[in-house]
């Protein structure tokens, strides 16, 4: 199980959590023992715990939690939500944005047009993409894909993450 580097303050009572659930398996797979019911009462107080701090945090914790540097992004949401994602490229005027991300994709079984910001995971994709800050080839290449969902009468998903627009010339 993948436990993620980065923790909240709030989150530490799930880090205890974790590790002693962690440490179980591992008893577990070592000592070839049937531990389930141990296990099946460490997570179920996981889960309880997460319920709890998740549904009382504060105005502060909430906006960490939206700031979180391992939360998901756009294309986790779409290959979560949407199958068959197509990705379109380019406004068809100067070069592809790839803060802005779009493209057809089937939510459900109805086909959808989807446009997204989308941030990097690390220094280099964050400088590839702008760190989320769309520049005017993105917005023109949103518009084209908006035209494109009218003209196919498709609805529109947008996923806004951003810190704003590029502020350069």
């Amino acid at each position: 199980m993948e436990r993620p580097a980065y923790l909240l303050e709030f989150e530490k009572p799930l880090r205890e959590l974790e590790k002693q659930l962690d440490s179980l398996h591992q008893q577990s797979l070592e000592n070839n023992l049937d531990m389930s019911a141990e296990l099946a009462a460490v997570e179920t107080k996981l889960d309880a715990t997460k319920r709890e701090i998740y549904s009382h945090l504060t105005p502060w914790q909430r906006v960490q939690v939206a700031r979180h540097p391992k939360r998901p992004y756009a294309l986790d949401y779409i290959s979560a939500l949407c199958t068959d994602f197509l990705e379109l490229h380019g406004d068809r005027q100067f070069k592809d944005d790839l803060a802005l991300i779009g493209g057809t994709a089937f939510f459900g079984d109805r086909a959808v047009m989807i446009i997204a910001h989308q941030k990097g995971r690390d220094t280099k994709e964050n400088i590839l993409r702008n760190f989320g800050m769309p520049q005017p080839e993105g917005y023109r290449k949103a518009l084209r894909l908006m035209k494109l969902a009218e003209k196919f009468n498709l609805p529109v998903l947008c996923f806004v993450d951003t810190p704003g627009a590029y502020p350069g010339v």
